[in-house]
């Protein structure tokens, strides 16, 4: 693997104190075991890593070293359960060891919008509910035709490569969501859902509730 690896934390592997699933940007999703438990024990889903060296030990990689580098924390609940919502997206669609660069960007980027003040930004649910499609399209779902233009304009401006700080982003996507038109909510997370469905393990999505609990019913 290469020496250097950025990862960010998906989840805590069920009934182990040193493997996590992580997402990583040049291996996509990978099953990582920390063996630094200090490191370990600080290591919370969201945290950005990055993975020194190491060996890849049948499909779980064992990094030499792993250094914390820094962990979101939301301004509220709300925004706290749709980045646990963005990363169970991720753990359950995502396939394993498949490069998928623009996720881990657009992931990157969820992180640290999650950690700034929206309280006087009216749009902000729905941009979030936005950046949900954006994902949705990455993980091979199309949108219905009402939905197609503004999603794929959405995704595209959140991936461009362009030298904003998050701020900045935010502002850039939400001017461009008012130009290509407004979204009806209640048909994006119908839409949502309906993908969310065609996951054989939907029962175990922990989020739904919190994220689309005005919606209907999953």
């Amino acid at each position: 693997m290469h020496e250097n690896e950025l990862g960010i934390v998906l989840k805590h592997a069920p009934g182990s104190s040193h493997k996590i699933s992580v997402l990583t940007t040049s291996y996509g999703k990978m099953m990582t075991v920390i063996l630094d438990h200090r490191i370990m024990q600080r290591i919370q889903s969201g945290a950005l890593i990055q993975l020194h060296g190491g060996k890849l030990q049948g499909n779980i990689l064992v990094p030499t070293n792993t250094s914390l580098l820094s962990i979101p924390i939301p301004r509220n609940t709300h925004d706290l359960y749709w980045l646990h919502h963005l990363l169970e997206l991720c753990y359950f669609f995502l396939p394993l060891h498949q490069p998928v660069r623009d996720v881990f960007m657009l992931l990157q980027h969820s992180c640290i919008f999650a950690t700034l003040d929206h309280a006087d930004d009216p749009g902000w649910d729905v941009f979030k509910k936005n950046i949900v499609g954006a994902f949705m399209i990455l993980f091979g779902f199309f949108p219905p035709e009402s939905l197609k233009k503004p999603l794929y304009a959405i995704k595209n401006s959140l991936l461009l490569f362009i030298d904003f700080d998050p701020e900045q982003k935010v502002e850039f996507v939400t001017k461009h969501m008012r130009m290509v038109g407004t979204i009806p909510l209640a048909q994006l997370n119908a839409w949502l859902i309906t993908c969310i469905k065609t996951h054989p393990r939907m029962k175990a999505f922990k989020t739904l509730d919190f994220v689309y609990k005005s919606s209907t019913t999953v």
